[in-house]
């Protein structure tokens, strides 16, 4: 059990249902990526609780109860899981992360497919270093969140009704994270 604040509506997957059939592009990107840019069922306080990643803070209790990592991949339900195919096993292998390699290398704006070859890349190629730049990286992702959250407050501009685009660091980096032993990811490649 994976603890988080509630960032979406009631009977959420029956509204994910809904809206799929309606709208068969967005079908599409979710069947790829598993992830819809105006979800439908984030709330809009919830929308901003995702942008800062505080809905996963409570989280650390799963960490402290040994249940989940600092750094590894991120939880992910059956469902998805299905979609790891045979890189299932390597994250299996894993306690899931409240952060990981996924969160610095491009986030929501990367494929489906590259998080799960950014969560087997991390799997197979643990360290201490890799955890330690990981969280190190982490920190100034949820503060470029912040202060993209805090500049339309500044401004007057109502963040509830504004799509908010946080600074990504792209795939690429993954090259950094191995000593130059990985090359770099493109989008795309499976």
């Amino acid at each position: 059990r994976c603890w988080k604040f509630r960032t979406m509506v009631v009977d959420g997957d029956a509204v994910l249902e809904r809206h799929l059939q309606e709208n068969p592009a967005d079908a599409a990107i979710w069947k790829e990526q598993r992830k819809l840019v105006n979800d439908p069922r984030v709330t809009p306080l919830g929308a901003v609780l995702r942008k800062l990643s505080l809905d996963e803070l409570p989280q650390l209790l799963n960490v402290l109860k040994g249940e989940m990592s600092l750094v590894g991949p991120r939880p992910v339900v059956q469902a998805e899981l299905d979609h790891y195919g045979p890189s299932a096993r390597h994250y299996l292998a894993a306690r899931p992360g409240l952060t990981g390699l996924w969160q610095i290398s491009g986030r929501s704006d990367t494929t489906y497919a590259e998080r799960v070859r950014l969560d087997r890349f991390y799997v197979t190629n643990w360290s201490l270093w890799r955890d330690l730049r990981i969280i190190f990286l982490t920190i100034p992702a949820v503060a470029v969140a912040s202060i993209m959250l805090e500049l339309p407050l500044a401004l007057g501009i109502d963040v509830l009704t504004v799509q908010l685009s946080g600074l990504q660091q792209p795939s690429r980096m993954v090259g950094l994270w191995a000593g130059g032993r990985a090359r770099p990811l493109s989008r795309g490649e499976a």
